[in-house]
């Protein structure tokens, strides 16, 4: 059996491919991203232990100036349950 021989290409032009460190730290990079993009868009909802009463990040208290998509840790650490009055330290985050 007789192979043709390959073309040669010059270093560096690879047509599109990738060396093997470029690609994983693409990898890296994008897992970097969705792992940012996951933290932002997963709110948590926090239960008063006393009450039951239920702060939503998602939804925020804007009756009480919180806007939506406020986060629990970004809320006064004078703020008060709004049914029972406790403080935060009386609520933990919870998942449905």
């Amino acid at each position: 059996m007789f192979r043709r021989p390959r073309a040669v290409r010059p270093k560096g032009e690879l047509s599109g491919i990738q060396p093997p460190s470029r690609i994983f730290n693409d990898v890296l990079s994008n897992e970097k991203k969705e792992s940012v993009v996951s933290e932002v868009l997963e709110y948590k909802s926090w239960v008063c232990l006393i009450c039951g009463w239920i702060y939503n990040e998602e939804d925020g208290l804007p009756e009480e100036g919180i806007a939506a998509g406020t986060r629990f840790a970004e809320i006064p650490d004078t703020w008060r349950c709004p049914l029972c009055d406790v403080g935060k330290d009386d609520f933990v985050a919870v998942e449905f």
